[in-house]
């Protein structure tokens, strides 16, 4: 079956359309907004699994926390002039180490590549990167996918809480994958 594209003549297949993303940093007047959209996009996936036990949102102080840590860098991710997502990224400038605190990708701009896009322009404004390691729900396989299959990371680890260890037996708790991204090659 063959498909007709955007300028009218038939395609065996649809290609992606690539994303043109750019990244700045966060501006103090445009924190509010960014933790706004932010929480929309996470609340989606907590919407998508649970309909009768209500999972918390991503909470405002967690945001706050991530933007006051002293390696934070903020990013705002636009295409075409338009914010479409954004970043909060961990750098250890000595190890070059580092760590994807969270990504967001708007809630009306999903399905589109934008999240791609967004990681690529991560690891282009980041080359001296060796390593990038980020953390994502068990119960987001949207997320998992995207991380394994999109941009190249592995599952390490399935933990309970990231700064307390693996998860206990009975499962319960905020499980979380743990994933790594190694771009020097090295496995430990």
């Amino acid at each position: 079956m063959s498909r007709i594209d955007v300028c009218g003549t038939r395609a065996s297949h649809i290609r992606e359309k690539t994303m043109d993303v750019t990244l700045e940093p966060l501006q103090p007047q445009d924190t509010d907004a960014f933790a706004a959209e932010m929480q929309e996009a996470f609340q989606l996936a907590v919407d998508a699994v649970s309909d009768d036990e209500p999972l918390p949102v991503l909470p405002r102080q967690d945001i706050d926390e991530s933007l006051a840590n002293p390696g934070a860098v903020a990013l705002v991710a636009t295409c075409e002039g338009r914010r479409v997502g954004g970043t909060v990224l961990f750098l250890d400038e000595k190890t070059h180490e580092h760590e994807c605190a969270l990504l967001y990708v708007r809630a009306d701009a999903h399905g589109r590549g934008i999240g791609a896009a967004l990681w690529k322009a991560i690891e282009k404004r980041y080359p001296d990167a060796v390593a990038w390691t980020l953390c994502t729900p068990y119960f987001e396989v949207r997320n998992i996918h995207f991380y394994l299959s999109k941009c190249g990371f592995h599952i390490i680890d399935l933990v309970k809480n990231p700064e307390t260890g693996p998860a206990d037996a009975s499962g319960k708790g905020s499980l979380m994958f743990s994933f790594v991204k190694r771009l020097d090659g090295r496995w430990e």
